[in-house]
C-alpha cells in the first residue's frame, strides 16, 4: 500500500483539475438556467426584458477578466509549491530532477498570471 502511493500521487493534480472543471460548468449551467427562468417570466407578462439584461446575459458567455488570472495565479502558485516539496523530499534522486522541472515550469506560470491579473483591469475584460 505504502508503495502504491508514490506510484500514483501525482494522480491528484488531474483529479482536482477535474473536480474545478466540473464545479465551473455546475455554477455556468445554473447561471444560464436563471436567466432562462428570468427570460421566460417577462416573456409570460408580454414585456420586452431591458437591454441591460440581455447584455449581462451576453456578457457572461466568454468572460475572461482579472478574477480568472487571479484563480490561474492561485492554481499555479499551489502546485509550484507542491511540486518544490516533492522535489525537495527526492533531493539528489532521478525524480527530484523531473520534479524541479515542473515546479520551475509552474513558477513561470504563476509569474505570468500574477502579472497578468496585476496589470488587466476590470473594465477592460469583455
Amino acid at each position: 500500500m505504502h508503495g502504491d502511493w508514490f506510484r500514483i500521487w501525482w494522480l491528484i493534480f488531474p483529479l482536482i483539475g477535474f473536480g474545478f472543471a466540473f464545479w465551473s460548468i455546475w455554477l455556468s449551467h445554473q447561471r444560464q438556467k436563471a436567466a432562462i427562468d428570468l427570460l421566460r417570466t417577462y416573456a409570460s407578462q408580454g414585456k420586452d426584458p431591458p437591454p441591460e439584461l440581455v447584455k449581462a446575459l451576453h456578457s457572461g458567455e466568454d468572460w475572461k477578466g482579472p478574477y480568472r488570472e487571479w484563480q490561474n495565479a492561485v492554481l499555479f502558485g499551489a502546485l509550484a509549491a507542491a511540486f518544490g516539496v516533492m522535489a525537495w523530499l527526492h533531493a539528489g534522486t532521478r525524480q527530484g530532477s523531473g520534479l524541479i522541472i515542473a515546479a520551475v515550469v509552474m513558477a513561470a506560470l504563476f509569474v505570468n498570471s500574477l502579472v497578468a491579473a496585476l496589470l488587466l483591469r476590470k473594465h477592460d475584460a469583455p
